[in-house]
């Protein structure tokens, strides 16, 4: 009978999971979109108690639509350490993840198709942004 390693046996029962720059962007995409989701509860129930709670629909939901990008950006360099092309294709993904759930017939967002545009190309920079931010850093000795 022969031996297997431990090492070749754990490799061989355990479930491989994709490490790639289009999986980790996937994933860190996925976060951002459930962090934005998230956010526009938190932000519902916090105007819900205002006067007049329609004046904050739009800025909210924009500041929810960027934060989203930014964490996006964050997740995407932590799950696949590929740098800001990660977050760079996770902030597209996320951003055509959106722009296909505001194609549904819902009543008007408020702003036209071009503008919509534009403030969907603005993810972009915000998950570039959280992907400077999210890379890890090399420690560094400390001097004395």
């Amino acid at each position: 009978m022969r031996k297997i390693s431990a090492k070749a046996n754990k490799a061989k029962h355990s479930v491989s999971r994709p490490s790639g720059i289009l999986a980790g962007s996937a994933r860190g995409a996925g976060f951002g979109f459930l962090a934005a989701v998230t956010l526009l509860l938190v932000f519902a129930v916090a105007v819900n108690g205002t006067n007049d709670p329609n004046a904050f629909v739009k800025p909210l939901s924009l500041a929810a639509l960027y934060l989203g990008g930014l964490i996006a950006g964050v997740a995407a360099v932590r799950f696949s350490r590929d740098g800001i092309a990660a977050g760079l294709l996770a902030g597209v993904i996320y951003s055509a993840a959106v722009l296909l759930f505001s194609l549904f017939p819902l009543p008007e967002s408020g702003f036209p198709f071009s503008a919509s545009v534009i403030l969907l190309l603005l993810i972009l920079p915000a998950s570039v942004l959280g992907s400077i931010a999210g890379r890890r850093r090399e420690k560094r000795p400390v001097r004395r």
